[in-house]
């Protein structure tokens, strides 16, 4: 805004000057010499104080300005209210502690299970971690959304990039904010295929930091269940053609004693499913022995006399197993026994979640997964192994901190398919490897960087995926050595369609107009998104900003003040984090 000032004649501005010098120069009637001056000087005019509340008042103003312009502009502030993109970020929910192994994790307060009642919750949740199953949700609180920080600029220096996470109006109702992960940009023809993404028939690959953001985990050997029972065994075991190995079990890790064998003993991760399950798994067994009668219709353990076969639902208890076995003394029908044991209880990795309700929809197998641990050599002369096995190929990356490289092999062959250089380490410093098979590439990072150029790799359409039960395996040579903190991931494995049944389910190819957006929540199973929306519903602009942080994350926790109990917000500072 410009003032506009009175406009003076220079002449006029002249003659009042003139005037008011000679003003200066002539005497004052009462100035006469000799006289005493008694007339008081004029005051000068003081200035108006302003008074606190006023100060206070302009100040609060100037401050809602402020926030409003940087709200309106630049960050604003969203609550996450459903469990789409969960784990990573979570609607109303149940904050969980396992009482065996003490693995927290959330369960969803909003998403109910189909045909399930309005009002009513699910009474019993499952350890994503040991699997122990008498969680209760009865009387737990529940505890808010997640909030984030959108910055809302994001899009205006840069366009949107596949995996960026979007917050974004409802395409179907305007009044309401989604957030979800951008999949598909303007002009892409979009498949879901086998748990991945696919543009213009090319499979999409994410980097190390879209796997971070994006993976879930399934298993950490930091904790260890303290029950123990007989329908538990440690998810991590040695591997050993002789009767003993070099590897011992610690109570977080293994530690190798550096010992130098003809044979290399493997330390094996594998699925293992404490109880529950509906998939129904069976054994060979040539006949039902004489001395246990034939279980009934509704027994736990069926036999098939024509097939030859005894089957079990789930996983088969281990009290069951022993009752029978102290009943038959048929040896072959134990052994039967074992072996069903075993099968019903190692699984492949599914992609079933603990945030979610329990469903009758069978859950997937994923391959595309992810080790982090921690590597500790007390020798430089020490060499670690990793094998993966995605069932297409099995890859050996070799750790060698004597040469201070790292090299990718495809199992049992010796032709290096990648190389790169380890990190400086010193000695006996930790380091923090993670190697992965998602996408069909293999990806090797040491203390969060990145060591050669993923090595992605090709699968003919003919051939067969084998069903792996130890996708994961390592081992050590030449030198002490200490692995600790082993988690196992895997990536999201997307559907076609969530499980509410009334949406529609498109599973052809999605074409993408201009400025059109294909978008996905990473839960996949209850997310609603561009699965179920018209083609051209999400656009540019309906678009707010891309998330920049976590910032509040929290929990209900109980405050007593002598008889009276209140629950306050609790925040949660070790979950705060950078999105992306």
């Amino acid at each position: 805004m410009t003032t506009q000032l009175p406009r003076v004649n220079w002449q006029e501005r002249t003659d009042s000057t003139s005037s008011a010098k000679r003003r200066e120069r002539s005497p004052s009637p009462r100035s006469v010499p000799g006289r005493l001056q008694t007339a008081i000087p004029p005051r000068p005019p003081q200035p108006r104080q302003k008074s606190t509340s006023r100060y206070l008042i302009e100040a609060l103003t100037a401050l809602a300005l402020a926030v409003t312009v940087f709200r309106t502009f630049v960050v604003e502030g969203f609550m996450i209210s459903t469990g789409s993109m969960a784990p990573g970020l979570r609607g109303y929910h149940y904050r969980l502690e396992c009482p065996d192994c003490r693995f927290s994790f959330a369960h969803t307060a909003t998403e109910k299970r189909p045909g399930e009642e309005s009002g009513t919750e699910p009474q019993r949740v499952a350890c994503p971690n040991c699997h122990y199953d008498h969680i209760l949700l009865s009387g737990l609180p529940v505890n808010e959304g997640d909030q984030i920080l959108v910055d809302k600029q994001a899009f205006e220096w840069r366009p949107p990039r596949r995996w960026d996470a979007v917050v974004f109006h409802n395409p179907q109702r305007p009044t309401e904010t989604y957030a979800k992960r951008i999949v598909g940009l303007p002009g892409e023809r979009v498949e879901i295929r086998d748990g991945d993404i696919y543009i213009n028939d090319n499979l999409q690959r994410k980097g190390l930091a879209a796997q971070r953001q994006m993976r879930i985990l399934i298993s950490d050997s930091s904790y260890r269940p303290q029950l123990q029972d007989n329908d538990w065994q440690d998810a991590w075991t040695i591997r050993s053609s002789s009767a003993s190995s070099s590897w011992e079990r610690l109570d977080h890790g293994f530690r190798f004693d550096g010992s130098t064998t003809k044979s290399v003993d493997w330390v094996q991760f594998r699925n293992w499913v404490r109880v529950g399950g509906s998939q129904r798994f069976q054994v060979p067994l040539a006949e039902w022995p004489n001395d246990v009668p034939l279980p009934s219709t509704d027994a736990v353990l069926k036999y098939d006399s024509v097939q030859k076969r005894m089957s079990c639902r789930g996983a088969l208890a281990a009290e069951v197993v022993r009752k029978l076995s102290e009943l038959s003394s048929d040896q072959k029908f134990r052994s039967a026994l074992a072996e069903l044991f075993e099968t019903s209880h190692t699984r492949p990795i599914q992609d079933a979640t603990a945030y979610n309700p329990d469903s009758d929809a069978l859950p997937n197998v994923v391959h595309d997964i992810m080790l982090e641990a921690d590597v500790q050599p007390e020798s430089m002369q020490n060499q670690f192994t990793v094998r993966m096995d995605d069932g297409w190929y099995a890859f050996d990356c070799l750790f060698d901190f004597s040469a201070g490289t790292v090299r990718l092999l495809l199992a049992g062959q010796d032709k290096v398919l990648r190389e790169g250089s380890l990190p400086e380490i010193r000695f006996e410093e930790t380091a923090r490897i993670e190697v992965s098979t998602m996408d069909r590439q293999v990806l090797v990072a040491v203390n969060g960087e990145t060591l050669f150029e993923p090595y992605a790799y090709r699968v003919e359409s003919t051939a067969s995926r084998r069903s792996v039960l130890a996708p994961i395996q390592f081992s050590s040579q030449s030198g002490p050595l200490e692995v600790h903190r082993l988690q196992v991931y895997r990536d999201i494995h997307y559907v076609p369609g969530s499980v509410p049944a009334h949406l529609n389910e498109p599973r052809e190819p999605r074409q993408l107009g201009p400025g059109e957006l294909f978008v996905l929540g990473d839960n996949t199973q209850v997310s609603v998104d561009s699965r179920h929306w018209p083609p051209g519903s999400v656009t540019m602009p309906l678009v707010i900003g891309r998330p920049l942080v976590l910032h509040l994350p929290s929990r209900r926790q109980t405050i007593a003040i002598g008889p009276l109990e209140t629950r306050v917000r609790v925040p949660e500072p070790e979950r705060v984090r950078l999105l992306r």
